[in-house]
Formats: C-alpha cells, structure tokens, sequence
C-alpha cells in the first residue's frame, strides 16, 4: 500500500491488468496481438507454399507416371508389331508406282506348260542313251537327238529346261562395266589384306532416292506384319544344329531335350509346337521377296543396275529386301560354294541400304580388311567369283550385329551362268501341311550363318530333297 496526498493506492503486482493496460507499452496486448497474426500468417503462407510445390511435385509425378506408361504400350506395341518401325507414308500414287503387286500371288498362266506337271516326261539325254544301250533297243536317230541336246557351261543336261523356256537366252557374266550416275562416281573401296584375291568392291551414294527406300521399307514391314497371325514354323540343317543355335543363346538345358522326334517327317522343320517354342528363344532377320516383272520399281532397278555396272538382267535373281532387329546381325559366309564346279553360282552381289543406322550394322570383309558403313540410298557392290566362275574365299564377309537402331537394305545377286528358272517365283511346295502365310524360319548351318525369317518357302527343307540336291545339273 502507498500512501500519497493522503490517499491510500494499491502498488500494482507483476502481471496485472493494469500493468498491461498500457496502451504504448512493448508488452501491451495489441503488440502481442499483431505479432501473433504475423507469425501465424507466416506460418500459412510456408503451409500455402509448400501445398503448392507438393501440388507441382505431384503434377510432375503423375505426368511421369503416365509418360512411362505410354512408352511400355507404345514399345510393347512395337514388339508386337515385329519390332519394325513404320517408314514415312507416301502418297498413293508414289506407293503404287514403287510396289506394284508385290507381294505377287502367282497364277497358272504364268506358269511355262507342263513345268509342274506331276506325269513323268520321257527321259532325255545320258540316262536314256545309257539304258538304251544297256537293252541293246537304242532307236535310230538316238544318236543325232543326243547330239542337238543343249548342254550348259557346267556340263549339264539342259534339254527339259531349254524345251520349257524356248525364250530363254543362256549369258554369262564375267564382270563389271562401271559408269557414273549424274557426276556421281563408283568409288573403289582400299584392299588392305590378301591383295591377291579377286574381289573388288565399290560404293556409290544416292543409288536410290529417299522415296523409293522409304517405299520399299513400307512394303517390307506391311508384308512382314500380314504373316503374324501365326507362328513362322522354324527349319534347321539338323538335329545338332539346332542344338548349336540354342546353345549360342544360352538355352542349353532345351538344347539337350531335343531330337529328331520334334521335327515333321520328310523335313528338316520343327513341328508347330516346337517351332513356336523354339522360335521365342532365337533372334532373326526379317526377308521379303519380290521378282522381275512384279512392280514397275523392279524394271526401274534392273535398267539402272544394268547401266551403271554392267550386270545383266538375265543373270539377275530376286530382290530381297532384309531387315535386321536390334541386336541382331548375321554370321560370316560367302554368297558363292568355294571350290564348286557349277557355274550357277552368285557372281556379284548387289547391295543398297534403305535406312541409316545409329549404331553397328556394317557390312565387314574380314579377310579384306573393308568395312562399310550403312548409308540410307548407298549402294556396295562386289564380285564373288572371278572372271573364269572361282568362287574367291576372300569374298567371305558378315552383317555386324545392330547395336541401336534398326537396319533395312536391298539385295539381289546376280549369277556367273544364268539357268532357266532363275528370277521366276514358282510354285511352293505343300509340305510341311501350313495355314497361308504361315511365314518361314531358316537356321544354316551353325557354323556358316544365322536364323532368317522367310515370307515364302523353297524346297531346302525337304529331306528328300537334300538327299539328291548334289546331283541335280
């Protein structure tokens, strides 16, 4: 208690109500007031912030999310699809113009009268002459019959062959004739090992335009796409083949269970069963084939090869457009038998890639010490024989394996002696029993080459085939 002017006041305690009255005071109750709503107006815009970059943060998450979902559908799509990528659409028109009919679906009328008849023909030449002779019954006028019988460069009987293609015109070809196309020049690619080998390669860009590779890459991926309603039945040189393939590619224990049970009788090709088992764990190639005659781009591509190497349509097979996944590629091999002394041999092969490649895919001459790098419309030209029909062991070459990208080329071989059936599609055989286009799977032999995906069938797989094949003229 105070005592002042004879009034008696209450001194005020610590913390009373009028100690915080004070209006004007560091401590008065609107000071703490305000400060309060500062803090706690702070502390909402940290909230409001931090909501709002989690918001972003989530946005970006999500769209992430769905970014990566998108790319598994779209890269399992591609899978689906074969892996093959769509080239640039092209007009109708160009379309048209560049495929043509191809794929071409043969018809009797193109067919020579008689050459797949299934009744016997008379014999004619050195097995008829022989029994003739060994009956002691040769009929007069044998001798002269044999004599007008038109024989091939190898020595071979031709008479049957000759008598179903009257227009057939037998030519060799012994080499290159090399010209430029509009100032552009074949270019000689440098021999740095085993100079003494025949073979010579050359390049030339811009062989083809962009349009007609971008055509031809549209027909090959359309035409591969329409064969996927079914498993492409696989066909090897053999049981222990097969167990070399698998083994490659790390299948060894499947390796072991295979036999000569799993493939169809009078084939070398896997039941469907087993093919379609087999097939999921082998890497290919992709080839589609198409022939003279079939589009207008084949004559466009036969004079202009004709012009500007020398090679003749007569002794042109067909065309063959290959397409290779990554991660794959195809083994070293020559394209012509070394030591063979049939003549019906590829002289020269005839190469133009469609499409760049990122990485990998070359083409190698191991034991020419060339490589060549894939160039969208460049072409590679070499010969495999020499100008008397060898085949040149130094023409021995690989595709190197893809190692990001895909790789799409052109080919067509041309042959030192041409034979009738050659550059024809003929008819293919009914066995094995098949759904329609039901596509081809073709193993070589391990050691001289890799798996290829096929859109028609030949007679190679046929055990009864193989076993006569050496001694067909």
């Amino acid at each position: 208690m105070v005592q002042r002017n004879g009034v008696t006041k209450r001194k005020p305690e610590d913390g009373s109500d009028q100690g915080a009255s004070s209006s004007s005071g560091p401590h008065s109750p609107k000071s703490n007031s305000r400060k309060l709503q500062k803090k706690a107006s702070g502390k909402q815009k940290r909230l409001s912030k931090q909501a709002a970059q989690e918001k972003v943060q989530s946005s970006i998450r999500n769209k992430m999310f769905f970014a990566v979902i998108a790319y598994i559908v779209i890269g399992g799509l591609a899978v689906y699809w074969f892996g093959l990528p769509k080239p640039k659409d092209l007009p109708p028109e160009v379309e048209a113009e560049i495929l043509g009919s191809y794929p071409h679906e043969i018809s009797e009328d193109d067919i020579p009268k008689g050459f797949y008849e299934d009744k016997k023909r008379p014999t004619v030449g050195i097995e008829q002459n022989d029994k003739n002779s060994k009956n002691g019954k040769q009929q007069e006028g044998s001798e002269a019959k044999s004599a007008e019988t038109p024989r091939n460069a190898a020595g071979g009987i031709g008479a049957e062959a000759f008598e179903m293609h009257r227009d057939f015109e037998e030519h060799l070809q012994t080499g290159f004739r090399l010209k430029s196309n509009l100032g552009t020049k074949w270019k000689k690619l440098k021999i740095t090992k085993n100079n003494s080998s025949k073979t010579q390669i050359f390049i030339m860009d811009n062989f083809l335009s962009e349009v007609e590779c971008n055509g031809l890459m549209r027909a090959h991926v359309r035409h591969v796409t329409s064969h996927r309603s079914s498993d492409p039945i696989t066909c090897f040189s053999g049981v222990e083949s097969l167990r070399q393939h698998l083994q490659e590619h790390g299948f060894r224990k499947m390796s072991r269970s295979m036999s000569e049970l799993d493939f169809i009788p009078g084939t070398s090709c896997l039941n469907d069963t087993m093919s379609s088992r087999v097939g999921k764990n082998l890497p290919w190639s992709y080839s589609t084939s198409f022939y003279p005659g079939e589009s207008k781009f084949s004559a466009q591509f036969d004079r202009r090869v004709s012009e500007l190497t020398g090679l003749d349509p007569r002794n042109g097979g067909k065309f063959q457009v290959t397409s290779y996944p990554q991660g794959v590629g195809y083994k070293g091999h020559h394209d012509c038998t070394v030591d063979s002394p049939d003549k019906r041999d590829r002289f020269a092969t005839v190469l133009v890639y469609l499409e760049d490649v990122q990485d990998g895919g070359e083409t190698v001459f191991p034991d020419l010490g060339v490589k060549v790098r894939p160039k969208k419309g460049r072409a590679l030209l070499w010969n495999n024989m020499d100008s008397d029909g060898n085949c040149d062991p130094y023409s021995f070459h690989k595709a190197a394996i893809v190692n990001s990208g895909r790789k799409y080329i052109l080919q067509r071989w041309y042959y030192y002696q041409n034979f009738p059936a050659l550059g024809k599609r003929m008819p293919q055989p009914a066995l094995p029993q098949r759904q329609e286009l039901t596509a081809r799977v073709s193993c070589d032999d391990y050691q001289f080459g890799s798996c290829r995906w096929y859109d028609e069938w030949n007679y190679d797989h046929l055990t009864s085939y193989n076993q006569v094949k050496h001694k067909l003229r």
